[in-house]
């Protein structure tokens, strides 16, 4: 199972999917060939309101954008500094680098359903 069927399994389950981005405007054009592309229910990138993650305010704007709760969101990113700061505006989080048997460990540990 690639990372297509992951994120296709956990919106199965329920699970609502955004993306927040650190892409450019050329690179936000190809977000929506990203594996699991066609569940985002949304998406917000650096590019479109002049913020990059790790700042706060980013993750501010996509809770506030999509009716977020903190408490419910788990944040996963491949920088353990973006995910620091996830975690201080009131995230979960996991630093996720290309291991998917490993990261499905790491949902499994959150309670994370998907299978």
């Amino acid at each position: 199972q690639g990372m297509d069927e992951l994120i296709a399994s956990l919106h199965e389950y329920g699970y609502h999917i955004y993306l927040l981005s650190n892409a450019s405007i050329r690179q936000a054009e190809y977000a929506d060939r990203l594996p699991g592309a066609r569940f985002f229910e949304g998406r917000i990138t650096s590019a479109e309101v002049n913020l990059l993650k790790p700042d706060q305010r980013i993750y501010e704007l996509i809770k506030e954008k999509y009716d977020l709760k903190a408490a419910e969101c788990l944040f996963i990113d491949d920088s353990a500094a973006n995910v620091c700061a996830a975690q201080r505006a009131g995230m979960e989080g996991i630093v996720f680098h290309d291991d998917l048997d490993h990261f499905r460990k790491q949902l499994k540990e959150k309670g994370i359903r998907f299978e």
